[in-house]
């Protein structure tokens, strides 16, 4: 889809239908930079995880030395806060899709039974 930069302008969709480029707001726009930025920050973190371990598995000497503690220390860093940044994440997603909330309770013994039932496929 293109738009143009006047709210007044059309764009044209990809099946020849029109639609107004004041349709998508300011404020959407810049909750959608919003979003990417932290995505971004979450993925940031991740690439940051892997170098560290990375760096572990190179060195798989003494976990004791200073080196490895802190590479270590540097891995649960960077996977907490990406942990932290992806559930922020869904809950603003979960809020602004105004999901009904018997469709966000999770069928635990559900999800125990499939998981049983691929691991006992792999034996």
């Amino acid at each position: 889809m293109s738009v143009s930069g006047s709210a007044s302008s059309y764009g044209t969709m990809q099946d020849g239908d029109r639609i107004e480029a004041s349709a998508v707001s300011v404020d959407d726009n810049t909750n959608c930079r919003e979003r990417i930025a932290a995505i971004e920050g979450a993925e940031e973190n991740l690439v940051s995880f892997l170098s560290s371990f990375g760096k572990l598995l190179e060195n798989p000497g003494n976990p004791d030395t200073e080196v490895n503690k802190k590479l270590i220390v540097d891995c649960y860093t960077n996977l907490s806060d990406a942990s932290i940044i992806f559930r922020r994440e869904l809950k603003l997603l979960e809020q602004s899709l105004r999901v009904p909330p018997t469709l966000l309770k999770k069928d635990e013994s559900a999800t125990a039974k499939k998981l049983n039932s691929l691991l006992n496929k792999g034996h």
